[in-house]
């Protein structure tokens, strides 16, 4: 019996090409697209949220007063952040990025390169990004002035094959962050940051450095230079430290340059979609992915609209098929499981198709994405159900 249903429906399919066609390729494009902008909807909202205890690690923000105008920065002042570990015990563990974009040269090569995120962060960052150490120990890797980690990506550009551990790079920075001239020795490799992290980093340099040659840098309540990270306590109220912040403020900042209206919390998790702060990294906008959404079920339903429409149209002309069977004998039901068993076939050679397009499309679509994306079939974040 479904030996005959298939032979049947293969049969009909082959009998009028031009329809068939048009059908599973519509459907087929329909799913790929669908896949795709699934795929793309699915990495923006995946942001940071492999990190350990995303749900309870915050980024400190800060209003400021600028000619009677509030801005919202991303970035504060270095002593808040130290402040907070210290006065308030909700807060388990801290660190502090701070950014610089300095000339690196490789005293062996004298390869000058430029343009590389070269962050000081506080030896806490290890644990609380956590770093997946290639090369080095992550327990003393940040523990000693002009120290510095690498990404892979880095060690390859910058020593190639060789082992960068104990080797030293050039630093040339700016002079309101460290001395321009600076040798950083090589403590350890780690792996790249993942793509879907609003943290762009190269390089992790010891905060201690900071500390040490640019105290005015650390210790200056307004100067807003550092992205400072927070991870409190299972069971600590964000709400309820966030409204101590304002004492704490008003105690350490200079009263001739206390501009700051409101210090608060803002979850790591929400960063990259639902944040506009200025100096903020990484941003994207929920706006985008409730649009794109729309859009990919949009497109699967004019998929689906456009093969029911062909087929009804199609049954038209099938009306003395249907006729010739039920003379035959064929019931009811047999004559719904052919038409359905048509229907599936169809459908199973659109997703074969669809799974043939994005094989093929995939690195053009990642061009235009700008992103890393991958198709998987099995596992845990499986398509296979989904195309089923």
């Amino acid at each position: 019996m479904l030996k005959s249903f298939v032979k049947a429906a293969l049969r009909n399919l082959f009998k009028d090409k031009l329809y068939s066609l048009i059908n599973i390729l519509g459907l087929a494009i329909g799913v790929t697209c669908f896949v795709f902008i699934a795929l793309w909807v699915l990495d923006e909202l995946s942001y940071d949220r492999f990190l350990p205890n995303v749900d309870r690690l915050y980024r400190l923000a800060v209003d400021n007063k600028v000619n009677n105008t509030i801005q919202q920065y991303a970035a504060s002042s270095s002593p808040m952040a130290v402040t907070m570990a210290k006065e308030f015990p909700e807060v388990e563990k801290f660190a502090r990025f701070n950014i610089s974009r300095p000339t690196l040269t490789n005293p062996e090569t004298n390869e000058i390169f430029r343009g590389d995120n070269f962050t000081f962060v506080d030896p806490e960052a290890i644990e609380m990004l956590d770093l997946k150490f290639i090369a080095g120990d992550p327990n003393t890797a940040l523990s000693s002035l002009n120290s510095v980690i690498l990404t892979q990506e880095m060690a390859t550009k910058y020593f190639g094959d060789a082992d960068p551990i104990g080797k030293s790079l050039h630093f040339s920075g700016r002079p309101h962050t460290v001395p321009d001239e600076r040798d950083y020795q090589v403590t350890g490799v780690i792996e790249n940051f993942p793509q879907n992290s609003h943290f762009n980093i190269d390089f992790l340099a010891s905060y201690a450095t900071l500390e040490h040659f640019a105290s005015r840098v650390t210790q200056n309540w307004d100067w807003y230079f550092s992205y400072s990270y927070v991870l409190l306590k299972a069971g600590s109220d964000p709400r309820a430290l966030e409204a101590k912040l304002p004492e704490m403020v008003n105690r350490n900042m200079p009263a001739e340059s206390a501009a700051i209206t409101r210090i608060w919390l803002e979850p790591v998790a929400d960063i990259h979609l639902r944040s506009n702060l200025m100096f903020g990294q990484g941003q994207g906008d929920i706006t985008n992915v409730y649009l794109f959404s729309a859009v990919a079920v949009l497109i699967i339903l004019i998929a689906c609209v456009n093969f029911m429409n062909l087929a009804t149209a199609r049954s038209l002309k099938r009306s003395k098929e249907v006729g010739v069977r039920k003379v035959m004998g064929a019931g009811r039901k047999q004559l719904i499981y052919q038409f359905l068993g048509e229907s599936v076939i169809t459908s199973l050679l659109a997703v074969v198709i669809a799974v043939g397009l994005m094989e093929l499309l995939l690195p053009q679509f990642n061009l235009l994405a700008q992103k890393t994306l991958s198709v998987h079939y099995w596992g845990s974040n499986s398509i296979l159900p989904g195309l089923l």
